[in-house]
Parts: structure tokens; C-alpha cells; sequence
């Protein structure tokens, strides 16, 4: 069998050090970090709620949903690398967990779309209203939609702008005295990626 000279003896000394390290209090404290089935459901009710609420356009509760938001998604990354790690002892838990296993291959590797960040919307100096958001790997182009009435119901939603670029992005055909909710997703040929948040402009 393959063997690298030297590669044994530095391998056996660093895992005992590991075993060292590793106590029993050390090994319950790492269980401890894994959020509970509790928190899980806890972490998406608030951000249900939360949301719910934002759809008010209130600031204060706007700013709310921003943060659980963030508090989802670190839970989506941390059980995703878990899932990534344990791979290598059971193939099965990513799927287990509802993710693709990384044995999946994905057309010709291209890179999955990712949700839209720091979605942004200002008026110009003309008065019309631009958008713009950090740019999205693998997109071709990017669509803005946007609503005037309850932003629960799908159908509500139109597309107002679409542009290849990331940054000035003119909406335009909007009623001014009107509530509107914006948000964007990045396209490509093979489909749409998922939404940003939302932003919502109040009348002027």
C-alpha cells in the first residue's frame, strides 16, 4: 500500500494529542453547540413572526426580521457543514438532513445560484427609483419584481426591472402613492435563483 516516509509517526503523535484534548466534558460541550430540535423550531417561529410583522413596514420591526433572518441562516450553515462533516463517517446524514449529498454532481459543476445579498433601494437624483445588491456568482442578469398589494399572495407580484448589471438598477412604471415591495433574484439560462429580502418603499 501507499506509504509516505515519516507521515505515521507525526499522525499517531497528533492524535494523541487529540486524545488529550478530548475529555469527556470537552466531547459534551461540542454536543452542546449543536442547536436542539427545540431551537430549531423556536429560530422559525420567530422568524415567521417576525416577517409577518416586517410586512407593516415598520422600521423597527423590519429590523427585527433582518436579524432573525441572520439567525436562520447561520442555523442552515451550521447544520450544513455538520452535515458535510458526518458525510465522511455516513454518506446518508446530509440527505438525512434534507441536503444534497455532496456525492451529487451538479450540471457541468456549475455553482447553484445563491439568495441575493444587500438588496438595496434609493431615489436618484432625477427621481427615479434605483436598486442594487452585491453581485451574484454565476448570474446572467438580474430581475426585479415588485408589489402593491399583500405580498403573501403570490400573484400580487410583478416584474418591474431587469438588468445584466448589479448596481443602478432603474425601476421605473411604479405608482408613486402606493406601498411597494421590491425584491430581486438572479438569473441565468438554466433559471431563476432564490429572492432577496424584501424592501419596502413607502409613498412619497
Amino acid at each position: 500500500m501507499p506509504h509516505t516516509k515519516g507521515e505515521d509517526p507525526d499522525l499517531i503523535a497528533k492524535t494523541e494529542q487529540l486524545s488529550k484534548v478530548v475529555t469527556t466534558e470537552l466531547h459534551a460541550y461540542l454536543l452542546s453547540l449543536i442547536p436542539s430540535p427545540q431551537r430549531v423550531v423556536d429560530v422559525n417561529n420567530r422568524h415567521q413572526e417576525s416577517y409577518a410583522a416586517s410586512l407593516k413596514g415598520s422600521p423597527e420591526d423590519i429590523k427585527k426580521c433582518e436579524e432573525s433572518r441572520e439567525e436562520s441562516r447561520q442555523l442552515h450553515n451550521l447544520y450544513q457543514a455538520l452535515g458535510k462533516a458526518f458525510a465522511k463517517v455516513d454518506p446518508k446524514v446530509p440527505q438525512m438532513l434534507g441536503f444534497e449529498q455532496p456525492n451529487e454532481k451538479l450540471t457541468s459543476a456549475v455553482p447553484v445560484l445563491a439568495e441575493p445579498q444587500d438588496f438595496r433601494v434609493v431615489y436618484n437624483p432625477k427621481g427615479q427609483l434605483v436598486g442594487g445588491l452585491s453581485r451574484v456568482l454565476g448570474a446572467k442578469a438580474y430581475e426585479v419584481w415588485g408589489c402593491y398589494g399583500d405580498p403573501m399572495v403570490e400573484s400580487n407580484w410583478i416584474r418591474l426591472a431587469e438588468s445584466f448589471n448589479c448596481r443602478g438598477i432603474i425601476i421605473a412604471g411604479y405608482e408613486k402613492g402606493k406601498v411597494l415591495w421590491l425584491k430581486v433574484r438572479a438569473i441565468r439560462n438554466d433559471g431563476p435563483g432564490p429572492w432577496s429580502n424584501v424592501v419596502v418603499i413607502n409613498p412619497t
